[in-house]
């Protein structure tokens, strides 16, 4: 089995794929939450995130599938397990998207844009009963600090800033990625480990990172990722199917 959960574009870890109890799949997902993944923020969305990942066993996910929204375009990517799932429907646009075959893999790209309003997203499975939810995707979104902005200081407060949407109900994640390799094409001298920072904080416009925080990274060029979307889990009969959609802006500054 091969199943990744994947939150703003970014790949949580595949979990699923162990011989585990709910019980063990709960704690490693908590554990991942709380320590390796690094999220922190607004505690509510924090635990909508969580109930949404740990809501089932990992004996009974049927596949999962990803939408990603990057500048005109929108792509889908997504799997079914063993072929329960016979296509995927997404409307407006009525676009019908089936797997290939043997992977059992599910890819469809379009220029066709969801942001901002209400989207049906219909599974067919291996049974031809038909399963369907409207899931609202937040308004694409501007933002600051942008690249072309001058470097930060790690011992100041770094506010991010963007426009909000009142609709929006999962919050925006913000991710800070101290990336060892790449800062090492910048400076060959650089040392140390990867850090990663994330908050889930709510669609209010802006968000202070403090400088406590900044201070445990090296002065370095540290990429950014800001992220509003969705996400949703199919119930077919005991069994389950979770789709996230993910609006993803990145980009890098340098801090000093």
């Amino acid at each position: 089995m091969n199943n990744k959960l994947i939150i703003s574009a970014i790949t949580l870890m595949s979990i699923y794929n162990l011989s585990c109890t709910k019980t063990d799949v709960n704690n490693t997902i908590k554990s991942i939450i709380n320590n390796e993944y690094s999220l922190f923020g607004d505690q509510a969305l924090i635990d909508s995130f969580y109930n949404f990942l740990v809501n089932y066993d990992s004996t009974l996910i049927i596949g999962d599938a990803q939408v990603n929204f990057n500048n005109i375009r929108t792509t889908l990517w997504g799997h079914t397990i063993n072929g329960e799932i016979a296509s995927i429907n997404l409307n407006p646009g009525n676009f019908n998207i089936n797997p290939t075959y043997p992977d059992k893999n599910f890819n469809f790209n379009t220029t066709s844009t969801f942001l901002g309003s209400n989207i049906d997203v219909t599974l067919m499975s291996s049974t031809a009963v038909n399963y369907s939810a409207q899931v609202y995707l937040p308004s694409d979104f501007s933002y600051s600090p942008s690249p072309t902005d001058s470097t930060y200081s790690r011992s100041n407060d770094l506010t991010f800033s963007w426009t909000t949407d009142p609709k929006n109900q999962k919050g925006v994640l913000i991710e800070l990625f101290y990336d060892v390799s790449f800062n090492s094409l910048i400076n060959p001298n650089v040392t140390g480990n990867n850090i990663v920072k994330r908050f889930l904080v709510p669609d209010n416009g802006s968000y202070t990172i403090s400088s406590a925080i900044l201070s445990q990274f090296p002065a370095c060029r540290l990429s950014v990722k800001i992220s509003k979307g969705n996400y949703y889990s199919f119930d077919i009969n005991g069994k389950y199917f979770p789709i996230i959609f993910a609006n993803t802006k990145q980009y890098s500054i340098d801090l000093t």
